[in-house]
């Protein structure tokens, strides 16, 4: 359990270790993000709930010709090889046919997944020591253990919202369309397209929020009208389980007004970046809603969405005027202690995690 929330423990130490030095965001991300490598590329397939399956579909494929795969081809649904999508498929046969096993897999899968995380972060947060302190309690690293394909298009994803955010449409569909290919959910992102020209206020920001609780009382009547019959092509377990509370939507919803009134103060400091990654996150509050009457849902909003809280939680608040402020350097250690504790709880209370804690390395199996 401490390994893991060892991890939101680098940042904050790298930052004492290299106070006088220039780039020391940078160092704490780097050491940060090389922990997390670590951690994903070393772990047993024995861990998570999904793992070994993947590394049944590694050991299938061994034998399947490239004609095969090619053959097997689907964009928007799973291959008939192996029940995944066509884009993992063709990547777990060319790692199966170099032969080195499925834990080489693991290390370039993290590898990539760590990467982008590392880029779209350095690149763009205004404290990358305290994104990826965030990304990290919000569940990135922990559904990467399990869900390796939604996790491969979440990488895809980060790279794609960058290309939004320079208005590359062409772009982010091009990638947007490579993401589907490693798992369809991510199809939810073309969202993101429309909403991008949205401008960032009390009143967008209100309506949405409103527009989404109305999944609350209209639920029912549409899961009974179309939902139900939808969601069966996917499996039965993304029908509903009738209604439960969900107590992230309180992190959602205080996550979204606090961003929401930092960048109403930035006004015309708001840049296509900010509204990119705002609106990718405001998605979050109609998943959590829904997700309440179907909590597979959870898995789309974790893994996909509430990691752009990481980006637009610091560029909200923090920029070059008022880094070294007081009140800004009181609020920044604020968040870290609620994300500490935030993240403590999901380890010790979170069903998710079950599957991951205690840590275990490859060569434990």
């Amino acid at each position: 359990m401490f390994l893991y929330l060892s991890l939101l423990l680098i940042a904050p130490i790298s930052l004492v270790v290299f106070r006088n030095n220039e780039k020391k965001e940078k160092i704490a991300l780097l050491v940060t993000c090389i922990a997390v490598f670590l951690l994903l590329a070393l772990r047993s397939k024995d861990s998570g709930c999904d793992l070994n399956a993947y590394a049944y579909i590694y050991e299938r494929l061994k034998d399947v010709s490239f004609f095969e795969v090619v053959k097997g081809f689907v964009f928007f649904g799973k291959s008939t090889l192996v029940d995944v999508e066509w884009g993992y498929t063709l990547f777990t046969w060319v790692f199966s046919r170099i032969g080195l096993g499925f834990q080489l897999l693991l290390v370039v899968q993290s590898a990539f997944c760590v990467f982008s995380i590392w880029h779209f972060i350095g690149e763009y947060s205004a404290k990358p020591s305290l994104s990826i302190v965030i990304i990290i309690a919000f569940g990135v690293i922990d559904y990467s253990y399990c869900i390796l394909r939604q996790a491969m298009a979440f990488s895809v994803i980060l790279f794609a919202v960058e290309c939004l955010s320079k208005k590359r449409y062409i772009g982010f569909v091009a990638l947007l369309m490579i993401a589907v290919l490693f798992h369809k959910s991510t199809a939810l992102f073309i969202i993101v397209l429309p909403l991008s020209f949205v401008p960032i206020n009390w009143y967008t920001s209100m309506v949405w929020i409103a527009l989404s609780a109305l999944i609350l009382p209209l639920f029912p009547l549409l899961n009974r009208l179309f939902i139900e019959r939808f969601m069966m092509k996917f499996g039965r377990s993304y029908l509903s389980q009738g209604f439960e509370f969900g107590e992230l939507i309180i992190v959602i919803l205080a996550i979204a007004l606090f961003i929401t009134f930092f960048y109403c103060k930035k006004k015309e400091d708001v840049t296509s970046f900010d509204k990119s990654v705002f609106w990718s996150f405001m998605i979050c509050v109609p998943l959590e809603f829904t997700a309440m009457y179907m909590p597979i849902i959870g898995r789309l909003l974790t893994l996909c969405f509430m990691p752009f809280a990481s980006v637009a939680i610091t560029n909200s608040f923090i920029d070059e005027r008022n880094e070294k402020d007081k009140l800004t350097c009181v609020l920044e250690i604020l968040i870290y202690l609620a994300v500490f504790a935030y993240y403590a709880y999901c380890l010790y209370y979170d069903k998710r995690l079950l599957g991951i804690v205690p840590y275990r390395m490859f060569f434990m199996e």
